[in-house]
């Protein structure tokens, strides 16, 4: 395969995935770590992608947040297992907040042995995902982002002024 055709693929696939990882484009294109590291160093500079923290991504997203679907199923395990640990903080009769992110939205499956737990979150699927009745759910309402499954904008500022919570779960993309 000619180095073209590599770059190719991985512009192709980028198009329709969004967002991958070096490794992940590695094992599609047969090609080592080193020469997708080289490809996507010319295809930045030409101004089709860009890297970011944990993979790469198509220029249009470059800065914008990377829409919660493309971020969702990347790097599963870590997630799961930082949720867990995250959720061992978590003591009956807590305020919790929890932001948007793929990572602390499962935080959720975790956190079903506690009582009298509140969660203040801009997170849509937070809802969704929560099963039990010992957990009451509050959004901060506010501009729904479909994208991302998230509330935002001033009316959201305005419900968390005066909130004081005893946890605070977020992502470095909340920053």
């Amino acid at each position: 395969m000619t180095v073209y055709e590599r770059q190719n693929i991985i512009l192709n696939f980028l198009k329709e995935q969004h967002f991958s990882t070096i490794k992940e484009l590695s094992k599609m294109v047969w090609s080592s770590e080193s020469s997708i590291r080289r490809d996507i160093k010319i295809l930045e500079k030409k101004g089709y992608l860009k890297q970011v923290y944990g993979g790469i991504i198509l220029s249009g997203y470059e800065n914008s947040v990377v829409p919660i679907a493309l971020r969702n199923n990347h790097n599963s395990s870590i997630k799961d297992e930082l949720a867990k640990q995250a959720a061992m903080r978590f003591f009956d009769g807590a305020t919790i907040f929890m932001d948007g992110s793929s990572t602390v939205r499962r935080i959720i499956k975790y956190i079903n042995g506690f009582h009298r737990i509140k969660i203040i979150t801009n997170n849509q699927l937070i809802f969704n995902e929560n099963i039990s009745p010992e957990i009451q759910v509050y959004c901060t309402g506010g501009r729904f982002v479909p994208e991302n499954n998230i509330f935002v904008g001033s009316a959201a500022e305005n419900f968390l002024k005066g909130i004081n919570a005893d946890l605070m779960f977020f992502s470095s993309q909340a920053i």
